[in-house]
C-alpha cells in the first residue's frame, strides 16, 4: 500500500484523478510573528484566545507564557499587495502588536481545490491529508491528523487493503465534505464587507456567549478510532 501525503500540488493525486481540479489562490494569505509588547488588560488574560475582524482581515493574538503576544493575521486581498504593517492600521491593539514584532514568518497563502477529488484511492494507493483536502478554518494539521488515525483503524480492521481503503473514505468523506463546508463559511466571513462586518459585531456576542461551544461540538468531539471501523 502506498499513502500519498505528498500536499497540495501532489503529483500523485493528478495520477489517480486527471480530472482534479487544481489549487488555487482562495484570496486569503496567513502571516504569524511574535511581539514584545504589553497588553491592555482586557487583551491579555492568560490562555485568552484574541480575535479582531477587521476591514482587511481577522487579527488572532494571545499572551504567551515568556511575556511576548504571540499573533496570526489572515489578510484578504490579492498577494502582491499584501502587507501586514498597513492591513490592520484601522484597529489599534492589532496595529499596536504588528509594530513590535520581533519576528514575523513568511507569508502563507491559503488555497483552494475546488471540487474536492472525486477518487480517492486505487486498490492500492490512498490519498491523505492536503494532497486529498486542503482545508482552512484552522484545521488543515488537524485533518490530516485524522486521516492518519482513520487509516490504520481501517487497516487494522480489514482483511485486505482493497476493503481497507474503501473504509477509509468511507468513515472519512462525510466528515471531510462537512469540514471543507465550513471552512469556506469561514473565509466568507474574513471577505466580508463593511455592512456585514457590523451586523456580525452585533450578534458574535450573543453566539459565542450562548451557542459557540454547542455549534462546534461536533468538530472537536469527533474520534476517528471509532468512526474509521463502522
Amino acid at each position: 500500500m502506498v499513502v500519498a501525503a505528498d500536499g497540495l500540488r501532489s503529483p500523485i493525486r493528478a495520477e489517480l484523478d486527471p480530472a482534479s481540479a487544481e489549487p488555487v489562490y482562495a484570496g486569503l494569505c496567513t502571516v504569524a510573528g511574535v511581539s514584545a509588547l504589553s497588553l491592555p488588560a482586557d487583551a491579555a488574560r492568560p490562555s485568552a484566545f484574541n480575535m479582531t475582524f477587521c476591514r482587511n482581515g481577522a487579527f488572532i493574538h494571545l499572551a504567551a507564557p515568556d511575556g511576548t503576544v504571540w499573533w496570526q493575521a489572515q489578510i484578504t486581498g490579492p498577494l502582491s499587495a499584501l502587507d501586514v504593517r498597513t492591513a490592520f492600521a484601522d484597529a489599534p491593539v492589532p496595529a499596536a502588536i504588528v509594530a513590535a514584532a520581533t519576528s514575523i514568518d513568511r507569508p502563507q497563502p491559503h488555497h483552494l481545490l475546488d471540487p474536492a477529488p472525486a477518487v480517492w484511492h486505487t486498490d492500492r494507493v490512498v490519498l491523505l491529508g492536503d494532497a486529498l483536502h486542503p482545508i482552512g478554518a484552522g484545521q488543515g494539521a488537524a485533518m490530516a491528523l485524522e486521516d492518519a488515525v482513520a487509516l490504520t483503524g481501517a487497516v487494522r480492521a480489514a482483511s485486505t487493503v482493497e476493503e481497507a481503503l474503501a473504509a477509509y473514505e468511507t468513515a472519512r468523506r462525510p466528515r471531510v465534505t462537512k469540514v471543507l463546508r465550513t471552512a469556506d463559511d469561514n473565509r466568507g466571513v474574513k471577505l466580508e464587507g463593511r455592512l456585514q462586518r457590523t451586523l456580525r459585531e452585533l450578534i458574535m456576542p450573543v453566539v459565542l456567549r450562548h451557542g459557540f461551544e454547542r455549534a462546534t461540538g461536533w468538530l472537536y468531539d469527533y474520534d476517528p478510532r471509532t468512526t474509521a471501523v463502522r
